[in-house]
């Protein structure tokens, strides 16, 4: 089966992060034989048995849709795709005509997941930590 949202780790990183939980848009819940993955619209339920997850498209829209690495003349915007010398890798990166940040992994999740680390470790996502 493909993995269409953060793992039960992935998802405790991101909290831990200071990532609010009211941005996740799907959540596990842990049952007597594992977890059992939940999508809701309603996000994350707050019990204590469940541990907020993100979907694909719940990591993209969390990715700041532009950051500046040198200059305000040089913006680059994130950017998603196959990557083109293995069809079974994705790359996840930020880019302005050539990369300048990147990872590449065999799921998009893991992609996306890796740069939103970056984005928020290196202050390019502003966290407040106080809600959490």
């Amino acid at each position: 089966m493909k993995r269409i949202c953060t793992t039960v780790e992935q998802s405790k990183k991101l909290i831990e992060l200071g990532l609010d939980v009211e941005t996740s848009d799907m959540y596990w819940d842990f049952q007597p034989d594992g977890y059992v993955l939940i999508a809701s619209e309603l996000g994350y339920y707050h019990n204590e048995s469940e541990i907020p997850a993100w979907s694909l498209v719940a990591l993209l829209e969390l990715l700041p849709k532009e950051i500046e690495f040198y200059s305000d003349e040089c913006e680059f915007v994130p950017m998603l795709s196959r990557y083109y010398d293995d069809n079974n890798k994705f790359i996840c990166s930020y880019d302005n005509g050539g990369c300048e940040h990147w990872y590449i992994e065999k799921s998009p999740v893991d992609a996306v997941y890796n740069m939103l680390i970056w984005v928020i470790e290196n202050s390019y996502l502003k966290i407040d930590k106080t809600d959490n």
